[in-house]
């Protein structure tokens, strides 16, 4: 049953990586933010419960949607987590951390695009997401393309936007709809179609196919934050 529940492959250790990608896009946009008391002590904790709820999460099947459905609980999680942090408005909160999680999201399509257009060959190459497997990365070339990736994206992300937040920084109450919109906007684009295309490479691998996919998903993401 555990072995069922908890097969140890590249998605069982993909799960914790994601988990801190996901915090580290989430710090970014909420660095700003008004604090709690005993804040230093709280993140410590915060952080080992996130951790503990990604090590935990089941994996029984690769399914992109069952996938779809991890990652939405993960980021839920995290936001229910800010609340015990942050001392700010619950639209801030969920704004900041959808921009965090898009940052996240615009990191790994940029990956796999470079992945996709410059790693030859026309099998799916498995990786982080591998089901079967326990090898995260293919080469070395994959490797330097994930941390170029991330690394820069989140850098950028940081000096374009995350740094243009203000302290106390509140929306208007009559913006409860749009929030909730843009929530909703961003979870489709993160999450939805992500997942659809997984869905789809596990049935008919194309890579520049999966690439211009990538490409499209990453610009959505930023003219959405824009």
């Amino acid at each position: 049953m555990i072995e069922t529940l908890y097969p140890i492959n590249s998605l069982f250790v993909y799960r914790i990586i994601f988990m801190a990608e996901l915090i580290t896009g989430e710090a970014i946009f909420c660095i700003k933010l008004n604090r709690k008391k005993h804040f230093i002590i709280k993140l410590i904790i915060s952080i080992l419960l996130c951790f503990l709820f990604a090590l935990a999460f089941p994996i029984p099947t690769a399914n992109a949607f069952y996938s779809m459905f991890m990652f939405f609980c993960f980021f839920a999680f995290t936001y229910f987590v800010s609340l015990f942090l942050f001392d700010a408005d619950w639209r801030m909160l969920l704004f900041s951390l959808i921009c965090g999680y898009t940052t996240e999201h615009i990191a790994y399509e940029l990956y796999s695009s470079l992945n996709s257009f410059f790693i030859a060959g026309d099998l799916k190459p498995g990786g982080i997401y591998d089901y079967n497997s326990l090898k995260l990365f293919s080469n070395g070339l994959d490797i330097t393309f994930y941390l170029v990736s991330f690394i820069n994206v989140y850098w950028l992300m940081y000096a374009c936007f995350a740094r243009r937040i203000q302290r106390n920084q509140v929306f208007d109450k009559n913006d409860n709809g749009k929030i909730i919109l843009i929530g909703i906007l961003f979870i489709v684009i993160d999450i939805i179609l992500n997942s659809a295309v997984s869905y789809y490479t596990e049935i008919h691998y194309e890579r520049i196919y999966v690439g211009i996919i990538a490409l499209i998903n990453v610009l959505l993401c930023v003219f959405g934050i824009l």
